[in-house]
């Protein structure tokens, strides 16, 4: 059969004939084999031949039979004119078959089948041959020896080497592991990454970015990630299902960003559900945590002003909790620090489960709270603990009964204990005791290790030695005390497989039904409940640091009793209960890219995304405020080469609510009041040049279009920037210059009161079309395009202009355009508000 690729198909006549006209010639060089050839043209010269000379054509025999059946099925339309040539010299001419409805159906699937089992050749094609290279390569006794000690890391990249390097740039591809080392180096150091560019075969930065934007995630539950952790808890252990929730807050800087893909601004309080009207300076980020396996993955986070406020934060909890339920973990408990809106959460959680006990005849249980049945047990991060346990003793005096006695401890005992360790040639008495440690102006109050490191046996020992020796008051004895007992009650919730001193220290152990651990805590107990702070002035106060103490121990019990009766579970490390993850996380998130400690939400957005897809990859700051936790990531946000990992957790679909009063009373200014100040129109002048410059790739030398867009004299203001002696500025039309100040004011009443909305670009569409007339643009031809591009060039500058601006007002470089701005306004408030937190 000829090849399809030579005909060019028409309808059928409503006669269903085919009529034999129209003949268009093919290119000189049409891609058909010799026999497509030899048929097609055999077919035509016995169509076209009388029936005496159809034998005598000069063809191979073994294809007449094909060949007669092919021209008494349909005409051939091929026009020859052979003369004296020999067949295989004659050129070829399209040839045009006529074809039904159904053919034609046919026909497109048979191309499309066709495209497709190309595509996939070439896919098998390639892999095969990729197989066949790695074979060799691995079949090379000196590099095994040598990749045998490499990391995963190195091994992909020394591999992308080998496979990439004699390829185009253009012509190179990447696979996903390598895509996410890449993405790991650019994110850590874009600086450093451009450097490594020019030296190996790494991908472009565009192609990581667009790995990051697969991913789409978004404020709020988001369905991809809960989906991930669903199939993978498929293939969890009952005991590995074992969980905590752990949540807190980051501190953002204020600042608005269009996110064109998403057609909505960043930068406001929102929970993935509902947007407000507010600027959003905090992140609040959820984590879950392995309680027997080390994992850590975080699964949600939402943007607030402030601190979320305690019920919209119990309401978060429980959805998140929810979700983690339906993917089949097993949430035993929640961790958080003290802040007063997490206080305020787990009291609306606990009030809601004793109203549903109370409901069901029960009595209401103390330390858990219920969601979907489940009992949950709240619990306070115990470095947040110790923090908290220092800074009250900073500037007031802990009193306290231990083995019966009446004690007060002083932070003024450690400052004399300071003073009297200077080193004798190097060697101190606590050595690790510095100025950050003890002078209260100089502390790093946020650093667990600048708390642990004082509340230690070390300390508590030394004192209670130069006590003893006359060197320190005798009252220093009491502070000696406290360190020693504040030291053990850390340790006992405090133990970690990877600590080296838990063999010497036993409440750094796991704990266990016989371990020493409960009768510590039953002891610890007593003497924190015993303990009260006292003012200078004599005023005594229970600060919550100390009741959080106790909530917490008995909380862990609750748990440990729960797992060993549920899961039979004995042996549990408590170092799975602090919050070290996701302080990590919030580490990882300032230092990428440079040190960004004040993020803006979009920064954030980006850094979580990328941090997710590269499963948490990042140095560990040596200061950082705790420890490396060393927990694993359950999964990566992409499982396929520039696939999303679930692609059937579709993104939810927003629908925007139209105001169409509101857009109704929108007043477009005259052009003629612009025109009589300057300082409006002038600008107006250019920017619509501007535009209509970047017009003319669309009408290009379309007079109708010229006439309508370009003025033939040019512009006062124009003439004013235009370098000397050139002409090389657009000179607008006075209609183009109406259509943009009315395209400017339309856009500007959106922004100024729907900034916040989603699907923004449309939403200024609909108003446009409601408002403006675009009758002005006459040409048929380009009218249509040209009024699509106007409308989204227009709508996206002002949009960048105007979140430019407000950001202005937010970090105090300009004052307030219009004081009927609610937004910036709402900018000038929250700058004036952070000048008074800074004095």
């Amino acid at each position: 059969m000829p090849s399809l690729s030579t005909y060019k198909f028409l309808p059928a006549t409503s006669e269903g004939q085919r009529p034999l006209s129209q003949i268009q010639n093919l290119p000189s060089n049409p891609s058909v084999s010799k026999d497509d050839v030899l048929v097609g043209l055999h077919a035509t010269v016995k169509h076209n031949l009388l029936p005496d000379q159809k034998e005598n054509i000069g063809l191979p025999k073994r294809k007449k039979q094909k060949i007669d059946n092919l021209a008494s099925s349909r005409p051939s339309l091929i026009k020859l004119n052979p003369g004296k040539e020999s067949v295989k010299k004659i050129s070829i001419r399209t040839k045009k078959v006529w074809m039904t409805d159904a053919e034609k159906d046919l026909y497109t699937k048979l191309v499309n089948a066709k495209r497709k089992l190309s595509k996939y050749k070439n896919k098998s094609t390639k892999q095969s041959r990729e197989l066949r290279t790695a074979k060799n390569i691995f079949s090379n006794p000196a590099l095994l020896k040598v990749m045998e000690d490499m990391t995963n890391s190195a091994k992909v990249l020394t591999l992308l080497q080998f496979r990439e390097h004699a390829k185009k740039e253009k012509g190179r591809r990447f696979h996903l592991k390598e895509k996410i080392i890449a993405l790991t180096i650019l994110k850590q150091s874009p600086k450093a990454y451009r450097f490594l560019r020019k030296i190996f075969v790494l991908p472009s930065p565009q192609t990581l970015v667009k790995l990051l934007s697969k991913a789409n995630v978004q404020p709020g539950v988001n369905k991809k990630i809960f989906a991930q952790l669903k199939a993978k808890a498929t293939t969890m252990k009952t005991n590995e299902k074992l969980c905590i929730l752990l949540y807190d807050e980051m501190s953002l800087q204020a600042n608005v960003t269009y996110n064109e893909r998403r057609d909505k601004v960043n930068g406001f309080v929102t929970d993935g559900r509902e947007t407000r009207c507010f600027l959003a300076n905090h992140a609040q980020v959820f984590m879950v945590r392995g309680l027997i396996k080390n994992y850590k993955e975080p699964v949600s986070f939402t943007f607030s002003s402030g601190a979320t406020k305690g019920p919209e934060l119990a309401k978060q909890i429980k959805e998140i909790i929810t979700e983690l339920q339906n993917a089949g973990l097993k949430v035993l408990a929640t961790v958080c620090d003290q802040g007063s809106n997490n206080r305020q959460a787990i009291k609306c959680l606990m009030t809601e489960a004793r109203g549903s006990y109370l409901r069901r005849g029960e009595t209401p249980k103390d330390n858990v709270f219920l969601v979907n049945d489940a009992e949950i047990v709240p619990l306070y991060d115990p470095p947040h603990l110790l923090k908290g346990i220092r800074n009250n003793l900073l500037s007031k005096n802990l009193q306290f009964e231990m083995d019966g006695r009446a004690k007060l401890a002083q932070w003024h005992h450690l400052e004399l204990l300071h003073k009297e360790n200077p080193g004798y040639k190097g060697i101190r008495l606590v050595p690790k005791l510095t100025d950050a440690h003890i002078i209260p102006n100089k502390i790093g109050k946020m650093k667990v290790k600048h708390a642990s490191q004082v509340f230690s046996a070390t300390v508590a020992s030394n004192m209670g030695y130069l006590a003893d020796k006359g060197i320190l008051p005798k009252e220093c004895k009491d502070t000696a005390d406290l360190l020693m007992f504040i030291d053990k009650l850390f340790d006992s919730v405090n133990g970690s497989y990877t600590n080296k001193n838990r063999f010497a220290k036993p409440l750094l152990g796991p704990v266990t039904p016989k371990s020493c651990h409960h009768n510590s805590w039953n002891e610890a107990k007593k003497v924190l409940k015993t303990m009260s702070f006292v003012h200078a002035s004599g005023k005594k106060e229970i600060v919550p640091t100390i009741n959080n103490w106790v909530w917490t121990l008995e909380g862990i019990e609750v748990m440990l009793k729960k797992i060993d009766s549920e899961f039979n579970i004995t042996s549990v490390w408590l170092r799975h209960l602090n919050q070290d993850p996701i302080e990590n996380f919030f580490g990882a998130v300032r230092s990428h890219g440079w040190r960004n400690t004040n993020p803006t939400p979009e920064q954030f957005e980006s850094a979580y995304t990328a941090l997710l897809v590269n499963s948490l990859t990042s140095i560990h700051a040596p200061g950082g405020n705790c420890e490396n936790d060393l927990g694993e990531t359950l999964f990566t946000l992409v499982n396929d080469d520039g696939c999303e990992a679930d692609n059937d957790a579709e993104d939810t679909v927003r629908e925007t609510e139209v105001d169409i009063n509101a857009i109704l009373n929108i007043e477009l200014e005259t052009i003629e009041s612009k025109k009589r100040n300057p300082k409006i129109f002038a600008p107006l002048q250019y920017i619509s040049g501007y535009f209509v410059h970047k017009a003319k790739k669309i009408f290009k030398n379309c007079e109708t279009c010229k006439n309508d867009l370009i003025s033939v004299e040019q512009l006062e203001y124009l003439s004013y920037r235009e370098y000397a002696g050139r002409r090389w500025l657009c000179s607008p039309s006075d209609s183009i210059i109406n259509i943009i100040s009315n395209l400017q004011d339309a856009t500007m009443a959106t922004l100024q009161n729907k900034l916040e909305v989603h699907n923004l670009k449309l939403y200024i569409k609909t108003v446009i079309d409601v408002v403006i007339d675009l009758k002005p643009i006459s040409c048929g031809k380009h009218k249509a395009k040209l009024i699509d591009f106007l409308i989204n060039k227009v709508t996206r500058f002002f949009i960048f202009t105007y979140c430019k601006n407000i950001n202005k007002v937010l970090r105090g470089k300009k004052d307030v355009d219009d004081v009927q701005d609610k937004f910036e306004n709402m900018a000038k408030v929250y700058y004036e508000k952070s000048l008074k937190k800074k004095k």
